[in-house]
């Protein structure tokens, strides 16, 4: 059996299964089949903040554009017409104006920061994010991703034993996570603290060596203790890989088919 919840479903019905940390299950009054303490640690993320300015005067290039889709019975703008007719225009990128990669003054030698250009204020994932994003027409924002952090102090805990009950998910950022938070707020501060967010959580069952208490899954994927079950997903990493999540999830998935038809050959 493969399990696939991601980084915060996956805790969460290992736990009801009663795989887990065993004060956490006995708490809850759920029988412990594996003590297994690395279940919903190692919660972590990178952080993002934007910095946005306001320009003297609108973008020529959004002028008669909603920057959305036409509702019904309304034309669409020049700029979803330029897109249906060739896929050109600003429809037709991601709408960065440029990324830049590069190290901050605390990285260990790998590149730590990624830069973002983009024509609008944008300042993270909330409920009507998007479409406030549209109506600053003025607002160029540079989002500043923290690619590799030193907080690994996050975890996914049980609110009850309902499994319709999202689990209790605390990142523990900066001064309540684990040490080297420092590094991570220097010259940035409170300002970093209030307006930074993230969207690239991993690392609650990771894999480990068997020396290693915390780790949850063997190098194939197994979890540690229990025989025919497996995890493939994004809380395998033990560290949060490079700066953008999905292609190393591609790349974990990839890793787990090949482990798994070596280990079971097609007929």
């Amino acid at each position: 059996m493969i399990l696939a919840g991601g980084t915060y479903n996956t805790p969460q019905l290992l736990m009801l299964s009663g795989i887990g940390p065993r004060e956490e299950l006995e708490r809850l009054g759920i029988p412990v089949r594996v003590d297994a303490p690395g279940v919903g640690r190692n919660l972590h993320d990178r952080y993002e903040a934007s910095v946005v300015a306001e320009l003297e005067q609108d973008y020529p290039l959004f002028e008669g554009s909603s920057l959305d889709g036409p509702l019904p019975g309304e034309r669409q703008d020049e700029l979803i017409g330029e897109w249906y007719t060739d896929r050109g225009g600003p429809y037709g990128t991601n709408g960065q104006l440029a990324a830049i990669i590069c190290r901050s003054s605390v990285s260990d030698g790998d590149s730590d920061l990624m830069l973002l250009a983009m024509p609008l204020d944008f300042h993270g994932y909330y409920p009507g994010y998007a479409k406030e994003a549209t109506h600053g027409r003025d607002r160029p924002g540079v989002v500043v991703l923290k690619g590799h952090t030193k907080n690994r102090g996050g975890s996914v805990t049980l609110r009850s034993t309902d499994p319709t009950e999202p689990p209790e998910i605390r990142f523990h950022y900066f001064s309540e996570g684990t040490p080297g938070w420092e590094k991570d707020l220097d010259g940035l501060k409170e300002w970093a603290r209030t307006q930074s967010w993230g969207h690239h959580a991993c690392g609650t069952a990771r894999i480990g060596t068997q020396d290693d208490r915390l780790a949850v899954l063997d190098g194939d994927f197994r979890v540690r203790g229990v025989e025919g079950l497996r995890v493939v997903d994004a809380s395998v990493f033990p560290d949060i890989p490079g700066l953008f999540i999905a292609s190393a999830v591609y790349l974990v998935s990839e890793k787990a088919s090949e482990t798994l038809l070596a280990e079971y050959p097609a007929p």
